[in-house]
């Protein structure tokens, strides 16, 4: 990488010490997860270590340090707005928030994606969608910015980070990504700027990842996961308790990706990267009241699968 070449890990500590007057420790100690270890010992332990911070950490590159290395981007999000809103306070103060992410941070942020050869324009879209989403209130909407900018900062991958913004914004209102399309033209070049995300799974075993990655079909029926399964690329690496068809995984029309139950007798979890949640897939079969079709969860890369509690796949994004 070029020395004069900014990352988006550089932008963000730069922007955030302008604009917010988050010194580059303090930000660091918002963003890193206490369960993460570097050098031997917890890495928010050594955040006192300045020639750590700065070189290290202000300067990492894309992929220096995975996402599990963060604490979930919401909450330090809303740590970050909130010291901002004591700087900046009142309506007035949301509104120069939301000026300054979509101008001259979201200038350089998508500047920077674009001189690494990293997908600029799909950060620049998802601002100016943000932007222009009137159900929303000021607030969430200057929150939503922030997460989608410090998130990008930290890991490099606007790929990823529209996945995390859009989720959070469909979790705090009526926002809706719906394109309205003008004429063919602006609809193509708006589909052109979406780039189609291939996924994979990696079976965890004692924490670790077993790999080869599977590569989770696009096709219309899907991947299916299953002890027994005899369907085309089915994935056949599980465990005990596993059905014999337990899981499909499949590409929707709608450019996501789902995962869906088939009637498996010990059920299925996700365990999402964005919050360490668990939510379920499918519920095991002694807990569910009917023997209805289970519905479709949508399911992002870093997310964890479980299988009858104890067969593990983490999802991969395939580049």
């Amino acid at each position: 990488m070029a020395l004069d070449i900014e990352t988006p890990s550089e932008v963000m500590y730069s922007c955030l010490k302008q604009f917010g007057g988050i010194k580059n420790a303090t930000l660091a100690s918002i963003l890193f997860s206490e369960r993460f270890s570097y050098g031997g010992a917890p890495i928010v332990d050594r955040l006192g270590e300045r020639t750590l911070v700065s070189r290290t950490i202000v300067r990492a590159a894309p992929g220096d340090f995975p996402e599990r290395a963060f604490r979930p981007f919401i909450e330090s999000a809303q740590t970050v707005y909130s010291k901002l809103v004591s700087k900046y306070p009142g309506p007035s103060g949301k509104q120069k928030i939301i000026e300054y992410f979509t101008g001259e941070a979201c200038d350089k942020m998508s500047d920077c994606l674009v001189h690494l050869s990293l997908n600029g324009a799909l950060y620049r879209n998802l601002v100016k969608k943000l932007s222009e989403m009137d159900l929303m209130s000021q607030g969430d909407k200057a929150m939503l910015l922030v997460l989608q900018f410090i998130a990008t900062g930290a890991l490099g991958n606007p790929s990823r980070v529209s996945k995390i913004a859009q989720g959070y914004a469909r979790s705090v209102g009526s926002a809706s990504f719906a394109t309205t399309v003008v004429n063919e033209g602006d609809f193509l070049a708006a589909q052109e700027d979406q780039p189609i995300m291939r996924l994979g799974l990696c079976r965890l075993i004692d924490g670790k990842m077993c790999m080869p990655a599977y590569v989770l079909d696009m096709g219309e029926k899907g991947t299916e996961i299953g002890s027994l399964s005899t369907a085309e690329g089915a994935i056949v690496d599980v465990g005990p308790g596993v059905s014999r068809r337990h899981l499909r995984i499949f590409y929707g029309e709608d450019g996501c990706w789902y995962a869906q139950g088939l009637g498996s007798t010990n059920g299925t979890t996700v365990v999402r990267a964005v919050d360490n949640l668990e939510e379920v897939i499918e519920a095991p079969r002694s807990e569910r009241s009917t023997n209805a079709e289970a519905p479709c969860v949508q399911i992002f890369a870093n997310d964890i699968l479980r299988l009858a509690g104890r067969t593990q796949f983490v999802v991969l994004e395939i580049v």
